[in-house]
């Protein structure tokens, strides 16, 4: 019988001297939002960090996902409540922040529509600031480069500035065989 207990005991105290041996090795804590678990190890005697890949990814993921949101969402209220722009979409405003440069020739035509309206209202200072706006933000529009060089050479007298104008996209008239624009183009040089 003693010979059982003793059995017993044994069996306990290496029971419990190995769980306690396994949680003084195992001892580790997440931080930084669980993107990261520290450990201890005692045979070096010193802590050892480890990443959570899986976490960092989804963080980055998340964090992306939320800057791209936000950043939509700014310019969407921007440009319908400030700039009074009806035709943006969210649709629009979602992929912008991907291609800006779609979005500068999108808003430029639409300042281009804006200057003709306030020409027709005889609105001519802010109509030729809407124009200037315009033709720097949509390059290619031929017709708005064409209106504002007249502008600067007829009604500013500043025919070199007007020559310019015209000159930057002179080849791609050539190409488009646009004789207003050429038309222009000559009257003025």
């Amino acid at each position: 019988m003693n010979s059982k207990k003793t059995d017993s005991r044994e069996r306990y105290n290496r029971k419990h001297n190995t769980i306690h041996k396994k949680s003084k090795r195992k001892y580790s804590s997440d931080f930084f939002f669980g993107l990261f678990t520290r450990r201890f190890d005692e045979k070096r005697n010193r802590w050892i960090i480890k990443a959570n890949a899986k976490r960092i990814i989804i963080a980055v993921l998340s964090l992306a996902t939320s800057a791209w949101l936000a950043v939509s969402a700014m310019l969407f209220v921007h440009v319908k409540c400030y700039k009074k722009i009806d035709k943006m979409s969210i649709v629009d405003a979602l992929v912008a922040p991907f291609d800006m440069s779609a979005f500068r020739i999108k808003m430029g035509e639409f300042n281009i529509r804006q200057a003709k309206l306030l020409f027709h209202e005889k609105k001519y200072a802010e109509a030729f600031a809407t124009l200037t706006g315009g033709v720097a933000r949509s390059p290619n529009n031929l017709e708005a480069r064409s209106w504002l060089a007249t502008i600067h050479a007829n009604s500013l007298k500043n025919p070199e500035y007007a020559s310019n104008i015209l000159e930057a996209k002179l080849g791609k008239a050539f190409a488009e065989r646009d004789e207003k624009y050429i038309t222009t183009s000559i009257l003025i040089f």
